[in-house]
């Protein structure tokens, strides 16, 4: 059974893709699209300034119209909710679910290091799930 104790480091998490407040919302659809990710890290010269998920940029319909002429600043969630490497996955799993959110950046000494969703988490406990 996964030990309370384990930290953030010992899953895997990916490392972030990131966006610039100041580039076009379109861009940054486009960069998402490419990569394949869900949720891209907003920094302003090198310091985490907001988060950006795939449904901020396609809007309630999935249309184009929520990003144009629009720029990541604007549609990005300022307030982000970040953990350590050395973050409890217990705590880490808890800020999640008290956040509501299905992600949190990973941070350590003011440098952003990854990106851990609620999917890494469960395929860790699915990993070290002891079969029935």
């Amino acid at each position: 059974m996964p030990s309370s104790e384990t930290r953030v480091c010992d899953l895997r998490y990916e490392p972030p893709t990131v966006a610039s407040p100041d580039e076009s919302a379109g861009t940054a659809w486009d960069r998402m699209v490419a990569s394949n990710v869900d949720h891209l890290a907003v920094l302003r010269e090198g310091h985490v300034v907001g988060m950006l998920s795939r449904a901020d940029l396609s809007g309630p319909r999935g249309g184009t119209h929520r990003r144009m002429g629009r720029r990541v600043g604007e549609l990005m969630h300022p307030d982000v909710v970040t953990a350590t490497s050395r973050t409890t996955v217990r705590r880490a799993a808890a800020l999640m679910c008290r956040s509501k959110i299905d992600c949190l950046l990973i941070v350590d000494r003011k440098r952003l290091i990854g990106l851990l969703t609620v999917w890494h988490v469960l395929a860790w406990f699915a990993r070290r799930a002891k079969p029935a």
